[in-house]
């Protein structure tokens, strides 16, 4: 920071690394990330149709590493990693790592969220049931239910048994109440 409070920096330009390993090699690691991509990309994940076409289009490993850490939402100092490292083919395996990593994640994610829904659904047909069988009672019998509530209470503080299970059954019977 100068003396007029603007920060200043020293910057060095990096160049990426010379590909040393043989054209069939680099052909299959662009090909392996793109496999991972298409896959990643097919779990209905939401990317800009120019994404896919640029992952599919090039050739060049460093790039098209480069280019999906920009495009996939990883954190920011795996987003870093992947930057920093000067060989091309050394940042194409990480990414490959990186794509699995998050096709795993959107895997798992997507599972919780359908056993949260599930649950929401189960409840809510729980309490619609509740509430239909409560008309139902109120239609035949009237408003005899808080009667028959306090009934099972008694019976239950009277019951002999331990007060794990009394806590249980008082459980069961809030339950029915609801």
């Amino acid at each position: 920071i100068d003396k007029n409070g603007v920060s200043i920096a020293a910057l060095e330009r990096l160049y990426d690394e010379e590909i040393g390993n043989k054209p069939v090699y680099v052909e299959s690691v662009v090909r392996r990330i793109r496999r991972e991509f298409d896959f990643y990309a097919s779990k209905g994940i939401k990317l800009a149709p120019d994404i896919a076409l640029t992952v599919a289009e090039n050739d060049e490993p460093g790039y098209l590493a480069d280019y999906i850490a920009f495009n996939i939402p990883l954190p920011l100092f795996e987003k870093q990693d992947i930057l920093s490292e000067l060989s091309p083919i050394k940042r194409a395996k990480k990414i490959i790592e990186l794509i699995r990593k998050e096709s795993q994640i959107v895997d798992i994610d997507r599972k919780i969220g359908e056993q949260v829904k599930s649950q929401i659904d189960d409840n809510q047909r729980e309490y619609y049931l509740r509430e239909q069988i409560k008309a139902i009672n109120y239609e035949l019998y009237g408003d005899v239910e808080e009667d028959e509530v306090e009934e099972y209470f008694s019976k239950i503080d009277v019951l002999q048994a331990s007060d794990s299970v009394k806590e249980k059954l008082a459980k069961e019977v809030m339950k029915l109440h609801k």
